[in-house]
């Protein structure tokens, strides 16, 4: 990931979107963020179950950053400068040629949360107990299986032609 990274100038991105420069430390929250998305990987924080594998090292730190950490630099952001980040993000990878095929899987994932917000509450499994869930989605090339930004963004900032969504 790290020289992909590197070529596709996501830490200047980075850098870019959080106003700080290479020895700060908000680059690299941003990065580990990147970073457990690419890996889809939920609760990586609080587990810290990549600790051990070097992914902290692969972020530029010691030790993965805290959801306090994570939230404190979301925080100072808006959704439209998060928006507009993945927009860039997704315009280098669509240059470096990462999209080649034309129909996006939909792909539904239910991640349970522990928010202190109103939320509805779902089962994962029928006999199961009702829970805290975020319905979240990711969408993939169904003919590579690569990760594309939201549908919505690309109605917002297309890259190229329309996509068939199934």
């Amino acid at each position: 990931m790290v020289p992909e990274f590197l070529r596709l100038g996501v830490w200047d991105l980075l850098k870019g979107w959080t106003k700080r420069g290479d020895i700060d430390f908000d680059p690299r929250i941003a990065l580990q963020l990147v970073n457990e998305s690419a890996l889809c990987v939920n609760r990586v924080r609080k587990k810290n179950s990549l600790g051990h594998q070097g992914f902290q090292l692969a972020n530029g730190m010691g030790r993965l950053v805290t959801d306090e950490q994570v939230h404190m630099l979301l925080n100072n952001h808006t959704i439209e400068q998060a928006t507009d980040l993945l927009v860039n993000l997704g315009h280098q990878r669509q240059l470096s040629g990462h999209y080649q095929g034309d129909i996006v899987a939909i792909d539904p994932h239910r991640i349970i949360s522990s928010s202190q917000r109103v939320m509805a509450k779902k089962k994962k499994v029928p006999d199961a107990p009702s829970e805290k869930m975020l319905q979240t989605f990711f969408a993939v090339s169904a003919e590579t299986g690569q990760p594309i930004m939201p549908p919505y963004l690309r109605q917002v900032c297309p890259l190229r032609a329309p996509l068939n969504i199934c």
